[in-house]
């Protein structure tokens, strides 16, 4: 039994015991809806808590937009974040990130860009998941030099770069025919003891190739054959 279903099969029985649960028992049911992508569920508990006329809050609203930018469908997670603040309720973290997130993976990277603005507008701190995101967003813009800022900034704010991060900056650049500046990320990369993967190290090593300095490109692969990772 999922916990989705467990947390309905509680809040079912409240009902049936005449007992009317609060909107954190539905908020229970929601969250779990979400984490298990179960979406036509989450709205059918979404209409019925409001037949009760319960106040949905700011959990309530981030369950839909999550389990909403889960199953790919971002306009109706875009509704909910309106509807949220409409009712003067302020999105948090998880609602912004899911947005941010679902928009990169879905190659929409000015509405994932858009997102991350108006996520620091609000004042509310992005996690690791929303800056690596929107700098992928940017790199997939061809905004390299923008995401290269992003990344510093992240570092600014006391955030750890993953690998994701480092590497797309690192991806970017080698794709834009600037395989030293590629090369400079990598370096942080190791400096920051984030291990690179073996698209970091292609990507740098490639990029030398095509520009012609074989030098750079036979170093990097010693490099990464040091680091005992396996050339593809």
């Amino acid at each position: 039994v999922g916990r989705a279903e467990e947390a309905a099969k509680w809040l079912r029985r409240m009902l049936d015991s005449k007992v009317t649960p609060s909107i954190s028992s539905y908020n229970n049911v929601l969250n779990a809806c979400a984490r298990e992508g179960q979406l036509d569920e989450a709205l059918n508990w979404m209409r019925e808590l409001s037949c009760l006329r319960l106040r949905p809050d700011v959990v309530t609203f981030s369950s839909l937009v999550s389990v909403c930018t889960a199953r790919g469908r971002l306009a109706e997670a875009s509704e909910w974040m309106s509807k949220m603040e409409n009712l003067a309720l302020r999105p948090d973290g998880v609602a912004y990130t899911s947005m941010i997130n679902a928009c990169a993976k879905a190659k929409k990277a000015e509405e994932a860009i858009l997102w991350f603005a108006k996520m620091r507008t609000a004042q509310v701190e992005p996690d690791v998941v929303a800056w690596t995101s929107t700098i992928e967003a940017l790199v997939r813009s061809r905004r390299v030099e923008d995401a290269e800022q992003c990344l510093s900034e992240m570092m600014t704010s006391k955030i750890e770069p993953n690998v994701r991060s480092y590497s797309s900056i690192v991806n970017g650049f080698a794709q834009q025919g600037q395989p030293d500046a590629a090369a400079g990320w990598l370096e942080s990369m190791e400096q920051n003891q984030v291990m690179p993967n073996v698209y970091c190290y292609n990507s740098v090593i490639n990029a030398y190739a095509q520009v012609g300095r074989a030098e750079k490109a036979t170093k990097w692969l010693g490099k990464m054959k040091a680091s005992k990772i396996k050339p593809d």
